[in-house]
């Protein structure tokens, strides 16, 4: 539980980092194969159940209302599922990135019939076009939700993946929710890569940062294929490092505020 508190805390502390984030002047990341972050399949349910998700939120106004924060981590969800796809050779995936910025600018200006709209184009995301073109993470997210959103939700279930036993990772649909999570977990690695804060604490460079999200990258990739291969060992020490590497982040970049 210490643990998990010093994650918690770290996520916290990264949105305070916020105020002082800057993305790389020209956008691009140092990553030799984009293909691994997301493959195929994993892309495709994160997309299909973040898409599940918005049509929930934005069915009516009451739930707009309710979900507004949701949707936009959602959107920015879409953004950098989209953008890791696109550099991995997906020729429609910038279509998607493109409706989800718009998505998330809706969300944003809490226009609730504009957000359901564009929800409803993205049944057919497959087929949406945009500009083909490498988009700044860094510009079009924001650190703060990335880890007010998914990132805190993938570290609510750390705990429990450490806690996992054969019989439960081999129960129906497990070893697929934590492939999923680790995946997204991944992805979310990635665009904190495209947030250097332009104030970092004494001693600490940007490359710090950039090793911390990409230490985060790699053990989540890890997770990802031992659950797949349901190999439990190799799951619980991928977690584990995990966990250490998001700890590490957090007390080389923790903010003290009074």
């Amino acid at each position: 539980m210490k643990r998990l508190r010093s994650i918690m805390m770290w996520c916290a502390a990264l949105s305070v980092l916020m105020a002082t984030v800057i993305a790389h002047a020209d956008g691009k990341l140092n990553i030799s194969n984009w293909k691994e972050i997301l493959p195929e399949p994993a892309y495709a349910q994160l997309v299909g159940e973040s898409i599940k998700n918005l049509t929930s939120f934005t069915s009516s106004p009451s739930q707009f209302n309710q979900n507004g924060k949701k949707v936009q981590a959602e959107a920015t969800n879409l953004i950098i599922f989209a953008e890791i796809a696109h550099r991995a050779g997906d020729s429609k995936a910038s279509g998607l990135r493109k409706v989800a910025v718009e998505l998330l600018a809706a969300a944003k200006a809490k226009k609730g019939d504009e957000a359901k709209s564009i929800t409803a184009s993205l049944a057919d995301y497959k087929n949406l076009t945009g500009d083909n073109k490498d988009a700044d993470l860094g510009k079009l997210t924001s650190l703060g939700t990335i880890m007010n959103g998914p990132v805190k939700e993938v570290d609510r279930n750390l705990t429990q993946y450490k806690r996992l036993t054969s019989t439960s990772l081999g129960a129906k649909g497990k070893a697929e929710e934590v492939q999923a999570n680790m995946y997204r977990m991944a992805a979310m690695a990635v665009a904190t890569s495209a947030h250097v804060p332009t104030e970092l604490p004494d001693g600490k460079t940007a490359k710090d940062w950039l090793d911390s999200a990409e230490a985060m990258r790699k053990h989540a990739l890890e997770a990802a294929t031992a659950a797949k291969d349901k190999k439990l060992q190799e799951l619980k020490k991928a977690v584990n490092d995990l966990t250490a590497s998001c700890a590490k982040c957090h007390d080389d970049f923790r903010v003290e505020t009074n």
